[in-house]
């Protein structure tokens, strides 16, 4: 036993879990400062095929708006969460509007090229195409317009003079889906929320659509149970689904436009010797220096293994204190201890190489996003 723990001793490892600030994944002009939101509700009517909600029990229907609803919280999320990111000079809120009956031109659909075939832009004008039919069954159709959306140049000259923006950033369109289902074989429930958000970005010095985009988020919760009913009592209701749902879609966009912090999960390796036994109590003290003291101490620990590890973990001493050049250079140190010859410390040194390397990148796209 003594023997086959000294073999395994790269399996002693923990995870901490941190904080690390990384980039917008839409990339924006840094010239847009002043930023003007609206939501138009164009969703505004019930719409039945939406209140379907198929489960293992058969098709259940409700009588509200759940989407018109959920439209509310998803942006109210949004909101909160794009003012507390303090990334740009001002948000300005604009007076919501509602437009039932109105439906999507299919030229807005063709915009963004960088869709694919089998992208989630495709599902959703599939989506607006149903309703449109549906529509057609008892209100007249009014389209909208295929260059500029919901809004005129008059209506977008009024928002750049009222608001001084530099941009507007238009959310045109939720849908909401909910599904329920149990998996006998499993004795899980399901319950799942798909979110169809789309998003109008105008130029309000050019008074042009600069940015389309849609969003198909999937929240989902899942609940032990020998039955269907068992299971599923534990899950969310439909509407307590959706809002939260909604709410979490809406938080996520408004990180997907600025920088933010994000959680992250660390590894570093434990062990029983003596000294590295006293690095426990100052990482969790966050004391990475009085820590990579200790590590730096034994980097030539006739023990290899000892040695590896302390380099290992001075990667992560250095990434905490933002020198991450000098992380990569451990990191890959404390791989060739060993090179190809411990499979499962090999790949933790590259993996934990590749996640450094990706942090350098994010880095400089964030310096280009706040304009240090």
């Amino acid at each position: 036993m003594v023997l086959l723990n000294g073999c395994n001793t790269f399996n002693n490892i923990q995870t901490i879990d941190l904080e690390v600030f990384v980039p917008s994944t839409i990339i924006l002009s840094p010239n847009y400062q002043n930023v003007a939101v609206r939501y138009n509700n164009s969703n505004f009517d019930f719409e039945k095929w939406y209140a379907e909600s198929p489960n293992a029990q058969g098709s259940k229907k409700g009588t509200l708006n759940t989407d018109s609803i959920a439209f509310v919280s998803y942006y109210n999320s949004f909101l909160e969460t794009i003012k507390t990111q303090q990334f740009f000079d001002s948000v300005n809120v604009i007076q919501s509007g509602n437009y039932p009956g109105y439906s999507f031109s299919d030229s807005l659909f063709n915009i963004d090229s960088v869709k694919s075939e089998s992208s989630p832009f495709r599902s959703l004008a599939y989506v607006l195409t149903h309703i449109n039919n549906d529509k057609t069954n008892h209100t007249p159709v009014k389209y909208i317009n295929p260059e500029l959306g919901l809004y005129t140049k008059n209506d977008l000259e009024k928002i750049a003079d009222s608001t001084n923006s530099d941009i507007l950033l238009s959310l045109d369109l939720l849908s909401a889906i909910y599904g329920i289902d149990f998996d006998p074989d499993a004795e899980t429930g399901f319950s799942v929320v798909y979110n169809m958000a789309f998003w109008n970005f105008y130029d309000l010095k050019e008074m042009e659509i600069i940015f389309q985009y849609d969003q198909i988020d999937t929240i989902a919760w899942q609940s032990s149970g020998v039955n269907y009913i068992e299971s599923t009592s534990y899950l969310p209701k439909k509407d307590s689904a959706i809002f939260e749902a909604a709410a979490l879609s809406g938080s996520s966009f408004a990180e997907n436009l600025t920088p933010h912090w994000a959680p992250v999960q660390r590894m570093y390796y434990t062990s029983g010797h003596i000294e590295l036994k006293k690095t426990k109590k100052l990482i969790s003290e966050r004391k990475w220096l009085e820590a990579a003291a200790i590590w730096k101490a034994n980097i030539g620990n006739e023990n290899k293994k000892i040695a590896a590890k302390s380099m290992f973990n001075l990667a992560l001493a250095c990434e905490m204190e933002a020198e991450l050049d000098a992380a990569i250079e451990w990191a890959v140190k404390s791989y060739h201890v060993f090179g190809e010859k411990h499979k499962l410390h090999a790949w933790n040194c590259k993996e934990y190489i590749r996640i450094l390397s990706t942090r350098k990148r994010d880095l400089k796209i964030i310096e280009q996003q706040i304009k240090i």
